[in-house]
């Protein structure tokens, strides 16, 4: 069973993080009572769980993301005009991250989007999210 954390929100007032390091000894620990459990397996595809890393890149750059279950996988990276760069498609296992590399070398240094959508297999729930990247070469 996977497991996440998200943490309460609060007023400005009530902020969790109040110094730099959290308390006066500088632990950068959060209680727990300020955190919330999240069950991973009970979610399909969520925003928080895709990113594309190294960011900037300059060779190559892997897009992740977290599937709950299995789904077939369309990933699109367009430029900032809003061009189609390059796109690849395939089934994506549920219970693990995902991950899919993307080879920028030959493309100009600039900024892209990574578009990653999602369709469950068992139920056709389907879903998509946008990754910013920076390639510099």
């Amino acid at each position: 069973s996977m497991r996440g954390w998200a943490r309460n929100s609060g007023t400005a007032s009530a902020a969790v993080w109040t110094m730099s390091g959290h308390d006066a000894r500088n632990t950068r620990a959060i209680p727990d009572a300020d955190l919330n459990p999240i069950d991973l397996d009970d979610v399909f595809f969520a925003a928080e769980r895709a990113y594309v890393y190294p960011n900037p890149a300059s060779d190559e750059a892997i897009v992740r993301y977290w599937l709950g279950a299995r789904a077939t996988v369309s990933i699109k990276i367009y430029d900032i005009a809003g061009n189609l760069v390059a796109e690849d498609s395939g089934p994506g296992e549920g219970g693990v991250y995902n991950e899919w590399t993307w080879s920028c070398a030959d493309v100009a240094s600039g900024v892209y989007y990574a578009r990653v959508e999602v369709t469950a297999v068992a139920g056709g729930q389907s879903e998509k999210i946008f990754c910013k990247l920076a390639v510099v070469q």
